[in-house]
């Protein structure tokens, strides 16, 4: 099959992103023709490039008519059904939070939806225009993904790998962890991106995260924790990992409420036979290839899109409409993490003027007690020169030396 994967940006890394890369790589080593196309450009693009995919970056660099589209968010099903409107899509639903990755509501764009897991294909099966629902799971790569040496017997390094974790979240994981003798390493967009997250998980022996990071610590053979921005639900293992799976990993499947201390306990019980089970979780359950096979079988059972239906529809000012709502959206995500930035800025410069008020009063406390000492040492010195401390001084000499015979 000739196939498009499209999706809205290839600019920074993310969940979708990485599925993207995932999906269209297994797609195109299983011998099928793909491109892979966003409107929005970046890094994420020239890396995806650079390990062998073909990236276009206008509409016009996609070629001919593809036999199917995968499409990753709304702006672009819109977009390829304008441009091709006989073109069977199938849609992946990533999120239930963002306007952007909710699927197209017009009949005829969106032949089938792929679900990734429970939570979001509840959300799906509640829509106003659902058409079939396919449950699938989180894929990985399990060849990039894979151990880098046993695990340690006792821990060492937790990576908290996300990006979405800062104040509090980040404040208490922390903590957590230098309470359980482990060293903290932070990698996600709010404090440095990696675009090989396989090497930071390989050098790590917990990972400390959510979603699509949680399947690929699993798959890298390390002990791989649910805690994030939504709160967590703990270690995976083999009996939690059903109940979490249904949940993307997200912090929501148990009435669990981790605290810093809970953390702590949890991390300081590591067994490095966690990253085994986990691997072997992620190898029966996440296995990219079992996935692009299951996207192969539904792709090709998929009849031709309703031409008529979406003849006069307005798709083109659909996908604008859709950008515009995730530029606004964007915007306020952006105020809102400056908004938290400055809040975290005026309470450390609070603190910073509380503690020197402590000092000042501690200094003013010090110099009056040394006041009082040099008063005393002043009164003693003043003692010693009277004409009385001389004569008590002269009658008391024969006695010191008789004393000191004695001795």
């Amino acid at each position: 099959m000739r196939l498009v994967v499209a999706t809205h940006a290839l600019s920074s890394f993310g969940g979708t992103e990485s599925y993207v890369e995932a999906v269209a790589a297994q797609l195109g080593r299983m011998g099928h023709e793909v491109v892979v196309w966003a409107p929005v450009q970046g890094r994420v693009a020239d890396t995806l490039r650079e390990r062998g995919l073909r990236v276009a970056a206008t509409e016009d660099e996609l070629g001919g008519e593809p036999d199917r589209v995968l499409a990753n968010t709304a702006d672009v099903a819109y977009d390829l059904a304008a441009r091709w409107p006989g073109v069977a899509q199938a849609y992946v639903c990533h999120s239930e939070v963002f306007d952007l990755q909710t699927p197209p509501q017009l009949p005829g764009v969106a032949a089938t939806l792929v679900v990734l897991h429970d939570r979001v294909g509840r959300w799906a099966s509640a829509l106003g225009h659902r058409p079939e629902i396919v449950r699938l799971r989180q894929p990985v790569d399990l060849a990039r993904f894979a151990p880098r040496g046993a695990p340690r017997e006792r821990a060492a390094r937790a990576l908290v790998l996300g990006n979405y974790a800062r104040g509090d979240r980040r404040a208490t994981v922390e903590r957590a962890c230098r309470q359980a003798g482990l060293e903290p390493l932070f990698v996600g967009s709010l404090t440095g991106a990696t675009e090989r997250p396989e090497v930071a998980i390989g050098e790590a022996d917990v990972v400390v995260g959510k979603a699509r990071v949680i399947v690929e610590a699993m798959a890298g053979g390390r002990a791989a924790y649910v805690y994030d921005a939504n709160g967590g639900d703990g270690w995976v293992t083999p009996a939690s990992y059903a109940a979490l799976e249904a949940d993307n990993f997200g912090g929501q499947a148990t009435d669990a409420a981790i605290d810093a201390r809970r953390l702590a306990d949890d991390l300081a019980a590591y067994e490095p036979a966690m990253g085994l089970a986990g691997r072997d979780l992620a190898v029966r359950h996440h296995s990219v290839i079992h996935h692009a096979e299951s996207l192969v079988t539904l792709l090709e059972r998929l009849g031709p899109a309703p031409r008529e239906a979406l003849r006069d529809a307005p798709l083109r000012e659909l996908a604008r409409m859709v950008r515009s709502v995730w530029a606004a959206e964007s915007t306020l995500l952006g105020a809102r993490l400056e908004a938290e930035r400055a809040h975290d800025r005026v309470v450390e410069l609070e603190a910073r003027v509380r503690r020197a008020d402590d000092l000042e009063r501690h200094e003013a406390r010090v110099a009056e007690r040394l006041e009082r000492a040099l008063a005393v040492e002043r009164a003693v010195e003043d003692f010693r020169s009277t004409r009385r401390f001389r004569l008590a001084r002269a009658l008391a000499a024969p006695v010191d030396r008789l004393r000191a015979r004695r001795r």
